[in-house]
């Protein structure tokens, strides 16, 4: 299987079979506005948080440390061979530091957040991984809702540094024609002529009652009597409790970690901002206890204290 190579024998080798077989590059596909940075956030964080290092490589950060001030569209244009170099740059920089991180910084995965949608690009990863023994895994976000999509830019692309002197109805704009740049080019995974690559794809990662919506047909379908259904206190598990029917209940305990005076930062920014927290957390992750916050011990002492139930669902967003 192409980007399945392996590992080659490096001083780190032995420390990547603790977690995974050998270092891992999961790589994002997608027009832009997909989710994919959402996407790269999320699972870094929860490959992190069981134990596996992590840690993403945005291009489009890479770019914007290159070219410091934005213009237009006009930089993505396919005829724009300045553009197409600079891009292309900034790629191969990404590529250089993931390399560094999974052979040099105890890294056993990197998350390559970028469009990477053509398969020019795509087998320039993979033979970076081959020659390196990496192994690959492709994940494309796919969305054609122009509802979803006009969220996505509003909500995550407006807030970008690339737009901090335009206006919203001028960067929403641009953007729409940052985005027409990459859909002649765009050449999705196929089941067919990427069968022997390893892949998945998200359709529509906006949509955030299609799952919920789904899971409540599931659980009527098996006829189950007094189940109940126990929340945490957020948002996200309530609306998915609600798309089942029957009664549910919130309870604090279930509620994700609260980091204290780190909650909202990445490892990354913990290490630099807090180097002795840090430490701590690395030595005893299960009873370390976030200044202000609490530890993994605190939660299981919680949820250990609810009380007992036959058949219980308890819908999980971490």
């Amino acid at each position: 299987m192409r980007g399945a190579a392996k590992s080659k024998n490096t001083p780190n080798s032995d420390r990547a079979v603790c977690m995974t077989n050998c270092p891992t590059v999961i790589v994002t596909v997608g027009l832009p506005a997909r989710g994919k940075t959402y996407i790269s956030k999320k699972l870094t964080r929860y490959l992190n948080w069981i134990g596996v290092p992590t840690k993403e490589f945005n291009v489009g950060q890479y770019r914007r440390e290159c070219v410091k001030i934005y213009k237009s569209f006009e930089f993505f244009r396919p005829d724009n061979e300045e553009g197409l170099k600079i891009r292309k740059q900034c790629a191969s920089a990404a590529l250089n530091d993931v390399h560094q991180y999974l052979t040099e910084d105890g890294g056993q995965v990197a998350v390559f957040d970028a469009t990477n949608t053509t398969r020019e690009r795509r087998e320039t990863i993979i033979r970076f991984a081959e020659q390196n023994g990496f192994k690959v895994f492709f994940v494309e976000s796919v969305c054609e809702d122009p509802d979803v999509i006009a969220e996505n830019i509003v909500q995550v692309k407006l807030g970008s540094p690339d737009y901090t002197h335009c206006n919203t109805e001028q960067a929403v704009e641009d953007f729409m024609k940052r985005i027409k740049c990459y859909e002649n080019s765009y050449q999705p995974l196929d089941e067919v002529l990427d069968r022997e690559l390893s892949f998945i794809k998200i359709i529509d990662v906006g949509r955030r009652y299609l799952f919920a919506r789904f899971l409540g047909q599931f659980i009527k379908s098996q006829d189950i009597s007094d189940l109940k259904v126990w929340t945490s206190q957020m948002k996200r598990t309530i609306q998915t409790a609600e798309a089942v029917g029957v009664p549910y209940e919130q309870w604090k305990a279930l509620n994700e970690i609260d980091a204290g005076v780190c909650e909202e930062l990445m490892y990354e920014e913990i290490q630099q901002r807090y180097p002795l927290e840090f430490a701590l957390r690395d030595q005893d992750k299960y009873r370390y206890r976030y200044p202000k916050g609490e530890s993994y011990e605190d939660l299981n002492v919680d949820v250990t204290r609810m009380p007992e139930e036959a058949l219980l669902t308890v819908p999980d967003h971490q």
